[in-house]
């Protein structure tokens, strides 16, 4: 009986055990699969933003100016050539808003997770002119792209409705035209920003 027993106990704790392992691999799986993502989307929101720059410092060598973002439309309007192109070829003053794809002769880009790309344009192109931009509070920027990412807790996007800045990106990203922050991923910030510097300019 004493065997028995031992015999039960033995298979019970290799249960037990096996138990803690499976929950274990489960848990490192779920973590491997989230940093998996994390890398994806990191890497398409890195080539969509390398690409996006590059197109607009084309468009300054040439016109010796930076396109106005595409303001006040929906989603929808974002992937209308015809939308898109009434944006001003030039801007005087800082302005924040849609990538105007439609002047840099390009598709409508978007992110990894289908978010239109955001752009932030310095009234001057002349460096240590006033004003121009930042990124956590450095820099000398006559532009900054914007990548927003998975919507957040609070966030409500919808390709109908005119998108809100505060919808799509986070912090001071969502309401300033000349300080933009830059922060690892987390449950509350997932920006991606590419800044242009004013030396950069052809």
């Amino acid at each position: 009986m004493k065997h028995d027993n031992t015999k039960e106990r033995g298979a019970a704790l290799m249960l037990g055990l096996m138990a803690v392992l499976m929950a274990g691999l489960t848990l490192a799986m779920d973590a491997l699969l989230v940093y998996t993502q994390r890398v994806r989307e990191e890497k398409r929101a890195v080539t969509v933003l390398a690409a996006a720059k590059k197109s607009l410092l084309a468009y300054a060598a040439v016109r010796d100016a930076l396109p106005c973002p595409f303001e006040g439309g929906s989603e929808s309007d974002y992937e209308d050539r015809s939308q898109v192109v009434l944006a001003s070829a030039s801007c005087a003053t800082n302005k924040v808003g849609l990538l105007p794809w439609a002047h840099l002769q390009q598709p409508p880009w978007r992110d990894n997770d289908g978010g239109p790309i955001w752009y932030a344009v310095s009234g001057s192109l002349s460096c240590g002119a006033s004003p121009t931009l930042t990124i956590n509070g450095a820099g000398d920027y006559v532009a900054i792209l914007l990548t927003p990412g998975k919507a957040l807790s609070g966030q409500t996007r919808s390709r109908a409705a005119v998108a809100t800045r505060t919808d799509y990106l986070e912090s001071s990203n969502g309401t300033s035209t000349t300080a933009f922050v830059s922060a690892s991923p987390s449950d509350t910030f997932n920006d991606r920003l590419l800044g242009i510097a004013c030396s950069e300019i052809p």
